[in-house]
């Protein structure tokens, strides 16, 4: 048993278009956080390869700066120059800086690559020695290592600072510095927050694209079921102009679901149509050979005395089977109609406590006549999803079939309230009940269990109340019960959806 519901638990979850959905979204939502977490690991090491080859290439640079500047206070800057000027690269720039004691005192810029005034090149020292790079540096010239700072030029263009290299020579102090502007290097999260990179950036974007697509994916289709949930309930309560389906959507994928819906209700309104002229045209031809039949009875009804006893048995057998065949006919319409009204029953509010007073009302004198009386007591305002002709059906059977057993001098007990969602209805009497073994088959057609009169049956009951009863019931969405009371009598229970 624990499997079954286990199973049964595990089916919905597979195949709810809801549950698929919220795992859609925990996976979009938990998404980043992996994706952010591997794209960081990526990017860390990315980045230290870019460094240590900008780092291998600095070192490269400063060793072929040595000579020139050995040879600086001898020749001047012209060698150094000469020499920048053959490692000159776009994407590269690099600057020369120099003090005399090698111990203390500030920097001087000798030169860069590419050429800057002299003003420029003090004004780019300045800003350097502003943003601390040459703090370390002023009591030692020691210190080989890779940088990764984002600086600003004279020009206003934005540069990364990767490397710097201290050279403690015969003469002083030099410092050569190099920075770049590649843009696989700027781009890069070097230098500032990885979140600020591009790589970042395009990664955000491209998730921003697939959840907006996502959303807009499952928001066409809540909507477009949304509509067939409104047009379905729309032709429950008889508005048929609302009913064209195909027209509602807007998945084009789905229509060719809602054009089967709509051929196939179009088909079940034919067949309704159909089943309701049938038996119209069916109850009239019988009913016409039927009134014949009881036309001919009549001369012989007035000369019955006059015939011999066994004539006169035949006439009142021919006269009980007609009227029970006329009724029979009257009966297969109700069925036929029955079963048409309950292929697409209309569905609306009904207001069950006005309906039931009225009837209640208006079945006192039969059942005072019959020494019987008939309690009501129902909530204020109990309103159902209902068809109101059906319903007024439902209750005229339960309460007459409640006054044919109900024994003189007992009383009909009509209850109605409101229980969640649902409105609970019960009529029940003090009449003999129904045996055990028969209780589930008091809704089936054609089924009665009443006294016969006179070797016949009752010819006004069929065992069609309670199926008719059955049959509306369940068209409009409800349930019906039947349990005989504690010591005698038979309780049916009504079970509707509330409005």
């Amino acid at each position: 048993m624990a499997s079954a519901e286990a199973l049964s638990i595990w089916h919905f979850i597979s195949r709810s278009l809801t549950m698929r959905l919220a795992a859609f979204l925990l996976v979009l939502l938990l998404l980043p956080i992996f994706l952010g977490g591997t794209l960081r690991l990526v990017d860390k090491q990315r980045n230290a390869i870019l460094l240590d080859a900008t780092a291998r290439e600095g070192q490269m640079l400063t060793e072929a700066l040595r000579d020139e500047l050995m040879a600086f206070s001898r020749e001047g800057t012209g060698p150094l120059e000469a020499q920048l000027d053959r490692m000159a690269n776009p994407s590269r720039s690099v600057r020369v800086f120099y003090r005399p004691d090698p111990r203390d005192g500030g920097f001087f810029s000798i030169a860069a690559e590419p050429r800057l005034s002299s003003d420029a090149i003090a004004a780019e020292r300045e800003r350097l020695e502003v943003a601390g790079l040459f703090e370390p540096l002023k009591t030692s010239c020691r210190g080989n290592r890779p940088i990764a700072e984002r600086y600003f030029n004279q020009g206003g263009e934005e540069e990364l600072l990767t490397f710097i290299r201290p050279l403690a020579l015969e003469n002083g102090c030099w410092i050569v510095l190099i920075s770049h502007n590649e843009p696989d290097l700027l781009q890069s999260s070097i230098g500032q927050s990885f979140w600020k990179s591009t790589s970042f950036k395009y990664a955000l974007a491209a998730y921003g694209i697939i959840a907006l697509l996502s959303a807009w994916l499952f928001l066409d289709i809540y909507l477009d079921m949304r509509r067939i949930r409104r047009a379905a309930k729309a032709g429950q309560t008889g508005d048929r102009a609302k009913t064209g389906f195909t027209k509602l959507i807007q998945v084009p994928e789905l229509r060719g679901v809602t054009l089967e819906i709509d051929r196939l209700l179009a088909t079940v309104d034919a067949g309704q149509d159909l089943m309701r002229r049938a038996a119209e045209e069916n109850a009239h031809a019988l009913k016409t050979p039927i009134a014949v039949i009881q036309q001919s009875l009549e001369p012989l009804r007035a000369e019955q005395s006059a015939l011999q006893e066994n004539a006169a048995i035949s006439i009142d057998v021919i006269e009980k089977a007609t009227f029970r065949l006329d009724t029979l006919v009257s009966a297969a319409r109700t069925l036929d109609t029955v079963a048409a009204d309950s292929l697409s029953a209309v569905r609306e509010a009904v207001d069950l406590t006005q309906i039931l007073r009225q009837l209640v009302d208006s079945y006192i004198p039969v059942a005072s006549n019959k020494g019987v009386r008939i309690n009501l007591r129902a909530q204020q305002l109990l309103k159902v999803l209902a068809s109101e002709e059906m319903l007024e059906t439902v209750l005229e059977n339960l309460i007459e079939n409640a006054l044919s057993f109900a024994p003189t001098g007992t009383a009909i007990q009509v209850e109605a309230e409101r229980t969640g969602d649902m409105v609970s209805l019960a009529v029940a009497d003090r009449g003999p009940g129904v045996p055990d073994g028969s209780l589930d088959k008091i809704f089936d057609r054609y089924f009665s269990q009443r006294p016969q009169v006179n070797g016949y049956a009752p010819s006004l009951h069929f065992g069609l109340g309670l199926w008719i009863v059955k049959r509306n019931v369940e068209a409009i969405g409800g349930s019906i019960y039947a349990e005989n009371r504690d010591r005698t009598g038979l309780r049916m229970t009504v079970s509707l959806p509330a409005a």
